[in-house]
C-alpha cells in the first residue's frame, strides 16, 4: 500500500467509512490550507490511508510480526486484537 498521508488505519471492513467521515470532518479546514495564501508544502499530508485486514500476520519485517486476531467486543463484529 503506497502512504500518502501521515498515518495509516489498518481495520475491519467498514475502516474506509470512519477513514472518509474523518476527511470529511476537516474538509473545510483542509480546503483552506491547501489554497489559502500560505499554502501546506504536502497538500495530502493530513489524510490517513486505509486497509481492509482479515486474521492473521498483517506484518512481518526483520524480528517484528504483527498478528491481527478475532477478540470479542459486544456487537461490534468484527473486532481485532493484535499481538507484536
Amino acid at each position: 500500500m503506497a502512504t500518502t498521508g501521515w498515518s495509516s488505519a489498518w481495520g475491519p471492513t467498514g475502516i474506509d467509512r470512519i477513514v472518509n467521515g474523518l476527511d470529511e470532518i476537516i474538509a473545510a479546514d483542509a480546503e483552506f490550507r491547501i489554497n489559502g495564501i500560505q499554502p501546506v508544502a504536502n497538500p495530502d499530508g493530513f489524510r490517513i490511508d486505509h486497509q481492509t485486514i482479515e486474521p492473521g500476520i498483517l506484518l512481518q519485517q526483520d524480528d517484528l510480526s504483527i498478528e491481527a486476531f478475532i477478540v470479542n467486543h459486544g456487537d461490534i463484529d468484527p473486532a481485532y486484537g493484535f499481538l507484536k
